[in-house]
């Protein structure tokens, strides 16, 4: 059976069309910060300016990272955005683990966000490799 989110609209609904498997980083990001953003609008008021907003500023610097990277025809530039956006990617993915550890974010949201988190990850390391200095 399918949640209900604060704001009415069903969980099926707020994931959007899946991602094929050769998206691009920077539309993988956005598809991250979307759902982060959505889910952090249901934390405690006393946790949205902090927990929350944290988690929301992580992945809209994933974002801004992965595009700079994709549009930059500066290697060393890519490869500098590219281990910023590595390292956000670590900075998520323990928020998310600790949203779940104060029971912020249901088990089921907790998985599906850790793999996409995951997902990027890998889209970075194997950017970072074929990218030439």
């Amino acid at each position: 059976m399918a949640r209900i989110q604060s704001n009415g609209r069903r969980a099926e609904e707020r994931k959007g069309r899946p991602l094929s498997n050769d998206a691009p980083l920077g539309d993988r990001a956005r598809a991250l910060a979307r759902n982060l953003h959505v889910l952090t609008v249901m934390f405690p008021d006393s946790e949205k300016p902090l927990l929350g907003m944290q988690l929301r500023n992580a992945a809209i610097e994933l974002v801004t990272e992965a595009v700079v990277a994709s549009a930059t025809d500066d290697p060393a530039e890519k490869q500098e955005m590219l281990r910023l956006a590595a390292v956000n990617c670590i900075r998520i993915r323990e928020l998310i683990q600790l949203a779940r550890e104060l029971d912020h974010l249901p088990e089921d949201d907790v998985a599906e966000l850790i793999a996409a988190v995951e997902v990027i990850n890998a889209t970075i390391a194997r950017e970072r490799r074929t990218a030439r200095y």
